[in-house]
């Protein structure tokens, strides 16, 4: 199964059914247009480390028998704060880049 994301073209090959690997992917496709709307980098690399955070978040949430999304708020002040650590890391010290 070919995948495009965040411009970069590649092959998955897996055993599991093909319509549930189509719907992973238009969910991790969802969150990666949701974290471009919402953050200010345009840095695939970022984008793509913001959304398997969010990702992440959503499962531990559920996991803790909690409602994901349940405190956006909090969501987006931890994606902040994550977008200028990974700045710092990556040296460029800025998040509109």
């Amino acid at each position: 199964m070919q995948v495009d994301l965040l411009g970069t073209t590649f092959s998955i090959h897996t055993d599991e059914d093909p319509d549930y690997v189509r719907d992973l992917l238009r969910y991790v496709e969802e969150k990666v247009h949701e974290t471009h709307r919402s953050v200010q980098t345009q840095d695939p690399l970022k984008v793509a480390i913001i959304s398997s955070l969010m990702i992440a978040d959503e499962l531990f949430q559920l996991r803790r028998g909690e409602a994901p999304g349940g405190d956006d708020h909090r969501i987006s002040a931890i994606t902040q704060e994550l977008i200028q650590q990974i700045d710092q890391r990556l040296g460029s010290g800025t998040t509109g880049q």
